[in-house]
């Protein structure tokens, strides 16, 4: 993990089967590829206040099956491909508003069957394909 760079760095904490709780400071900038994926324990991932956070990159936290409920900091302005692909028991996505962000990106959300409501923020003006494949829980989608 490179803190003086303000970034997580790629498959930095990947598998970490223990981890249960995450909380990223305001002062990273972005999480690498692969950095949390498949830690099955995870359970909550809380961003700090006056995030300076704007990317995300692919998978990040991929396979997370214990995440129930993320809200992205209005600071993101770009999240990668299947960055939370098969969340199963992910039920709610939200967006701290104002939100920077304006494509949803492909499989973002693929196969998060436990999701019921998404919260898409105006400032999105592209959803990719796939982007909420095989969510079969899904109810609501604001837009």
């Amino acid at each position: 993990m490179n803190l003086h760079g303000k970034e997580i760095a790629a498959n930095c904490f990947e598998k970490c089967q223990n981890l249960k709780y995450i909380s990223i400071p305001s002062f990273i900038t972005s999480i690498g590829e692969k950095a949390f994926s498949f830690c099955t324990n995870l359970k909550q991932l809380i961003f700090e206040d006056h995030s300076s956070l704007t990317l995300i990159c692919k998978s990040a936290f991929e396979g997370c099956f214990s995440l129930n409920e993320i809200s992205i900091p209005s600071s993101v302005t770009t999240i990668e491909h299947g960055i939370f692909k098969g969340c199963k028991l992910l039920e709610k996505i939200s967006f701290e508003n104002p939100s920077s962000l304006t494509i949803m990106p492909k499989c973002a959300f693929y196969q998060c069957t436990s999701l019921n409501q998404v919260i898409i923020p105006s400032s999105v003006n592209l959803i990719k394909n796939y982007t909420f494949c095989e969510c079969s829980s899904l109810k609501e989608v604001i837009i």
